[in-house]
């Protein structure tokens, strides 16, 4: 199976003043194409800064980390934004929908920036949509629960039909219910359409889900 990830020796520090903060310290890690991954830790324990890095969010202090043989840390700032349009879909704890639009046009709003068509990025953002059980396009997020918010946010992580999808604590704002709802969502989108999942989350639920899971504890990435 072809790699679609490689990270090699990763470390990331941070300054705290005279301090140095070391958040992440000699990571190695393979993931391969259409593979659903978990990385669980406690609060703090770099999860989301190593996500970060693995969607050009943000760069490692040391190490390099390679995206189907790529290396991520070679690109300009023109080609981060473009990899992250073209080939990640992100999902965050927090969902980020634009209030002030409908559920259809917040899903299109990758397409817009792609620079694609009116009516492509709204056919698109339908069937996207509707993968995640959505049909009531035109309504305003604002009144959305949630549960439906999240998955809205998910319908705009696959609109554009991303290799990878990175997700950030997903279900950390929801009840159990609608958590377990978001992870069978998840899982179900990687199986149906082949897209590699990557999954950081203190939720071990959700993490079981996943075909492999890794710890991060002290800076430090161990298998489980």
């Amino acid at each position: 199976m072809s790699k679609i990830y490689r990270l090699e020796h990763i470390e990331k520090v941070f300054l705290s003043g005279d301090d140095k903060v070391e958040v992440l310290k000699d990571i190695t890690l393979e993931i391969n194409t259409g593979e659903s991954v978990a990385i669980v830790g406690a609060s703090g324990s770099g999860k989301s800064t190593l996500l970060h890095i693995m969607g050009a969010l943000d760069y490692p202090t040391k190490g390099r980390i390679f995206f189907k043989d790529k290396n991520i840390g070679l690109f300009s700032e023109k080609q981060k934004a473009c990899f992250r349009n073209q080939k990640i879909g992100f999902v965050f704890q927090f969902h980020h929908l634009l209030p002030e639009f409908s559920v259809l046009e917040n899903v299109a709003m990758p397409g817009i920036i792609r620079g694609l068509s009116k009516s492509r990025i709204f056919s698109l953002a339908k069937e996207a949509l509707s993968m995640v059980g959505l049909e009531e396009f035109s309504r305003p997020v604002s009144v959305l629960s949630g549960g439906e918010k999240q998955r809205v946010a998910i319908a705009r992580a696959i609109v554009l039909e991303p290799e990878v999808i990175l997700a950030d604590e997903p279900t950390g704002n929801l009840d159990e219910a609608n958590g377990v709802k978001v992870g069978n969502l998840l899982c179900h989108l990687n199986k149906e359409l082949g897209t590699t999942l990557v999954v950081v989350t203190h939720n071990h639920t959700l993490a079981s889900l996943m075909q492999k899971t890794y710890q991060l504890k002290l800076g430090e990435l161990h298998a489980l």
